[in-house]
């Protein structure tokens, strides 16, 4: 099997990369990407639009697979639009590049060590682990380059939220997420308590509408709050950054897990865990029908079962007031 390189950035591998989902989708498992994703070896047109994109535009194409897999896609799949949507979209705000240097830290152990000056000679699935360490700190963070990534880190260490060790040698450095650096991701998942919204994911499909207009929307004005939904609003910017904006102000998430023959609805997974994790109440429902079909991931917590939109309603509005309080519009 030949030897091939990340598509994107042209660095090494994890491992040899193989085919999937029929015989002409290449996966790469790319640290410099974040993870594997899938690339057509069939389409020549997606060659000459990948090698045109600037260093910026590569930044937002991995950030673009990066929050994909976060969302539950294993491997996305690198398309004409992908492509377009990175080459013409805007940086991800700094405050976001930040903080997501804090949370690769906390999730690594709270401390990283990375080599500054990557062999990017190496055969595939001969990355080292310090190199691997850089490559994903650059994919997380956004960042074009280990100059670009380094501001970062020296103004994370100058508001001590991080400290780097001595270097143990010239190009390798390890950084902590220290104490106060763990305060302000603490701080940044904190609920706003006196918060009016409340962050809705479910099923866009139009048969679902009515659920949400003469069910879920209802329940949480009768209960007091303001309902939130990604495709009801108007917005500027990334729609991911719109919804982590809008989960982090939220009171509370109401996700409906209900599904329709193409399964399980990935994005809903996703919020509802990204708000738990921001330590969120979460309110969970799913059509009666549907039961069977949650996933192991969440068929644990107490699910608001409902077989009609007044049902729904009914029992949406007893859960707020009594779990969550009556809201500020009230």
């Amino acid at each position: 099997m030949m030897s091939i390189k990340c598509a994107i950035w042209g660095t090494p591998l994890s491992g040899s990369w193989n085919f999937g989902e029929g015989t002409n989708l290449k996966i790469l498992d790319s640290p410099r990407a974040g993870g594997e994703y899938k690339l057509d070896s069939r389409s020549l047109d997606l060659g000459i639009p990948l090698r045109k994109l600037d260093a910026p535009g590569k930044a937002r194409l991995t950030t673009w697979l990066v929050n994909k897999r976060e969302e539950g896609e294993g491997s996305p799949q690198i398309t004409l639009d992908s492509i377009r949507a990175a080459r013409e979209g805007r940086r991800m705000l700094m405050k976001q590049r930040l903080e997501r240097i804090l949370q690769f830290l906390e999730k690594n152990g709270e401390a990283v060590t990375i080599n500054t000056e990557p062999n990017n000679t190496v055969p595939e699935g001969k990355v080292g682990d310090k190199d691997k360490m850089l490559y994903q700190l650059l994919a997380y963070s956004e960042s074009t380059e280990w100059f670009d990534l380094k501001g970062l880190l020296d103004h994370l260490g100058r508001r001590g939220l991080i400290e780097k060790s001595a270097a143990s040698s010239f190009k390798e450095h390890q950084y902590y997420l220290t104490i106060d650096g763990a305060i302000y991701l603490d701080e940044s998942r904190k609920v706003t308590p006196d918060s009016g919204k409340v962050f809705v994911a479910m099923w866009f499909d139009p048969s679902f509408d009515s659920v949400y207009d003469e069910a879920i929307a209802p329940a949480i004005r009768a209960a007091g709050y303001i309902p939130k939904r990604s495709d009801r609003e108007h917005f500027v910017g990334q729609i991911d950054d719109w919804i982590f904006k809008q989960i982090r102000q939220a009171r509370f998430v109401v996700a409906d897990f209900s599904q329709g023959e193409g399964g399980a609805r990935g994005g809903v997974y996703y919020e509802a865990g990204f708000a738990r994790g921001l330590g969120r109440e979460v309110v969970f429902t799913c059509r009666k029908e549907d039961e069977g079909e949650i996933h192991f991931d969440t068929s644990h917590q107490n699910h608001i079962l409902w077989k009609s939109n007044e049902d729904l309603k009914r029992q949406l509005i007893e859960c707020i007031t009594t779990v969550m309080g009556n809201g500020p519009n009230m």
